[in-house]
C-alpha cells in the first residue's frame, strides 16, 4: 500500500496536525452527505434532544453511511477489476474466484444501509418522544401492519416517506437478509459482463450475480431459488444505495432541516488529517531550600521506557502511565527540532498550591532523589516558546523521551 507521508501543518492547541492524503487504494467517503450528518445537532426538529446524544447519534449515522458506501465503492471496483482480467484473457465470459470478494463488499454495503434505515428510525422516535423498542422498521413496515398505521403512534412524517419508498425497503431488506442469513450458493460462478444478462446470452443457472426472486418461501434456501426475473447483483446495489441517499435527504433535510456544512467550516474539515495528541507531564514540586528563592518545578523526563519505569518520586498509590513525547524534526517550526507535550493548566494548579514562583526544569534519567539533584543542578532553567508547549534542546542527541502522566485520559 502506497501511504502517503503525513507532513506537520499546524501545531494546535491540543496536539500536532499533520496532513495525510487518502492511500490511492483506499476509497474516501468523506463527503459533503456525511458531514451534515455529523451535524444533525444543528437541524431545528432535533434541538428538542440532549446536545451530547444527538452528537453521539449523528456521528453514528454518518460513520454507517460512509461504511455502505466504502464497501460499495470496493464492490465497484472489484467488478472493475474483474472486466480487466477478462479483457487481459481475451475471454466473452470466465470462472474467475475473485467474484467473491464482491460479494463480501455487497453483503456489507447492503448491511450498512439497512442499519442507516434502523438509525433514522431511532432517531425519529425519540423525537416524537416514544419507546425506542417499538420502532424498528421490521416491526413498523411489516407487511401485515402497514394498513393500520396511520391509526398510531407511527403518523408521523418520516414513517410516511418511509412507507412512500416501500419497494426500495422491500428490496433492501430482503436482499441484505439473503446475504447476510442464508449466504448466496455458490460463488464458483460464471462471470458475464453486464451486456451479456441484458442481451438474454447469460445463463441463469450460472450467472454469479443473478439474484433470487424476492417472492422466495421466507425460509428457502440457496438451492430452492429461482430467478425468473432475471435481476443482478450490480444492479440491485446500486439501487439500494440511490434510496439510501434520497431516503437520508428526505428525512434529515426535507424533515428536520438539517444543511451541508460551509466551505471552510469544522464539519467541512479535511478528515484525511492526522492529530496527535500531546501528554501533559507530571510534576515534582521541590521547595526552595532558602526563603524567597523559587519554587523548582521538575517534569521528569526519561531516554528509555525501562528508565521511566524505575522512577519512584511519585507516591506508590498514584495512577500514572508513562507515555513517549512526540518528537519534530528540524524545520518550519523548530529551527533544532523538538520534543513536545502541553503545559496547559500546570500554572493554575501551582497557584492554587500556592506556589506563584518557580522555576520549570526538565531532569534526565534521575529515578532517585539523588539523581533528581544532580540533574537538577546540572539542567538550566527552560522557557515555554509557546503558553502550551517546550521545546527541548535534547531533541538534537536523542531520538526518544519519555514522561510519566495521569492515567486517567488521553494526555
Amino acid at each position: 500500500m502506497d501511504i502517503p507521508r503525513p507532513v506537520l501543518t499546524e501545531l494546535g492547541s491540543e496536539g500536532l496536525v499533520y496532513g495525510a492524503g487518502y492511500p490511492e487504494d483506499l476509497i474516501d467517503v468523506e463527503n459533503m452527505r456525511v458531514r451534515m450528518l455529523r451535524g444533525l445537532g444543528d437541524a431545528p426538529a432535533l434541538n428538542g434532544l440532549p446536545n451530547v446524544e444527538i452528537e453521539a447519534l449523528g456521528n453514528s449515522l454518518a460513520l454507517t453511511l460512509g461504511r455502505a458506501e466504502y464497501h460499495e465503492g470496493r464492490f465497484a471496483r472489484i467488478i472493475d477489476y474483474l472486466e480487466e482480467r477478462r479483457r487481459l484473457t481475451r475471454a466473452e465470459f470466465q470462472l474467475d474466484t475473485l467474484v467473491k470478494y464482491a460479494l463480501f463488499e455487497a453483503a456489507a454495503a447492503l448491511g450498512g444501509a439497512r442499519l442507516a434505515v434502523d438509525e433514522l428510525a431511532f432517531i425519529a422516535c425519540r423525537r416524537h418522544g416514544f419507546q425506542p423498542k417499538d420502532w424498528q422498521p421490521s416491526v413498523f413496515l411489516a407487511v401485515d401492519k402497514r394498513a393500520k398505521l396511520k391509526e398510531t403512534d407511527y403518523d408521523v412524517p418520516e414513517v410516511d416517506l418511509l412507507l412512500s419508498r416501500l419497494a426500495w425497503y422491500d428490496d433492501l431488506n430482503f436482499y441484505r437478509n439473503a446475504l447476510f442469513h442464508k449466504g448466496w450458493g455458490d460463488p464458483h460462478k460464471v462471470y458475464f459482463p453486464a451486456t451479456y444478462q441484458a442481451a438474454g446470452l447469460a445463463d441463469p443457472r450460472l450467472d454469479v450475480f443473478l439474484i433470487p426472486d424476492p417472492t422466495q418461501p421466507k425460509h428457502a434456501r440457496p438451492h430452492e431459488w429461482t430467478f425468473t426475473l432475471g435481476r443482478r447483483l450490480p444492479d440491485l446495489l446500486r439501487e439500494s444505495m440511490m434510496g439510501l441517499r434520497d431516503v437520508l435527504d428526505g428525512i434529515c433535510c426535507g424533515i428536520w432541516g438539517a444543511t451541508t456544512p460551509t466551505p471552510g467550516s469544522s464539519r467541512d474539515l479535511d478528515e484525511s488529517a492526522i492529530l496527535q495528541p500531546l501528554p501533559t507531564p507530571m510534576a515534582v514540586v521541590i521547595p526552595p531550600t532558602i526563603p524567597g528563592q523559587p519554587h523548582v518545578v521538575a517534569l521528569p523526563l526519561f531516554g528509555s521506557i525501562e528508565r521511566a519505569q524505575k522512577f519512584t518520586l511519585f507516591p506508590p498509590e498514584a495512577k500514572f502511565n508513562p507515555a513517549r513525547l512526540p518528537r519534530v524534526e528540524p524545520g518550519r517550526y523548530y529551527e533544532q527540532g523538538a520534543f513536545l507535550f502541553l503545559l496547559n493548566g500546570l500554572d493554575e494548579g501551582l497557584r492554587k498550591a500556592g506556589v506563584t514562583n518557580y522555576a520549570l526544569k526538565f531532569p534526565l534519567d534521575a529515578t532517585s532523589h539523588t539523581d533528581m539533584y544532580q540533574e537538577l543542578l546540572k539542567a538550566s532553567q527552560v522557557s515555554p516558546k509557546h503558553p502550551w508547549s517546550v521545546e527541548l534542546p535534547d531533541a538534537r542527541t536523542r531520538e526518544k523521551l519519555f514522561c510519566w502522566r495521569s492515567a486517567g485520559g488521553a494526555r
